[in-house]
């Protein structure tokens, strides 16, 4: 079986798969279409920013402590739509942060909680016999 050939070429503007006379003789190289390539350099200095920003996430929207710094200077950016959109992405990062402690905290209160309602000697009651070895009270076999 053959590999499937893609026909095209990736446009980093646009995030598309487009046809080779969809990019002009330089807009291959560039991984620019004709379309993306008329927008301007204040648009794709835009797109491009916000390509970064969001390079600097996990796939699941978390800003990595290692990428904070980073992350900071675009909320002091010279363009409002970049501070904006940072913003947005610093306050959507708090809020998961917030769910993911108000999850640990239930998670370890009832792990608490079963461990005061239950002792180890309920569950598995277990000896120690005269080698050290922890053996099970009742001798009964298990039959496997």
């Amino acid at each position: 079986m053959s590999r499937k050939r893609r026909s095209g070429h990736y446009c980093w503007s646009c995030d598309r798969m487009r046809a080779n006379e969809k990019f002009s003789g330089k807009g291959h190289a560039r991984h620019l279409c004709k379309d993306c390539a008329r927008l301007g350099k204040e648009e794709l200095a835009y797109r491009q920013t916000i390509r970064d920003l969001d390079r600097l996430l996990t796939w699941n929207g978390h800003i990595p402590r290692r990428n904070r710094e980073q992350f900071r200077k675009y909320l002091n950016h010279k363009d409002e739509r970049i501070r904006a959109y940072a913003r947005q992405i610093e306050a959507t990062d708090a809020l998961n942060r917030a769910e993911q402690r108000l999850q640990q905290d239930l998670d370890d209160f009832l792990v608490e909680q079963a461990a005061e309602t239950y002792n180890d000697e309920d569950i598995f009651p277990l000896r120690v016999d005269s080698s050290g070895d922890l053996t099970p009270e009742d001798d009964t076999e298990i039959p496997f």
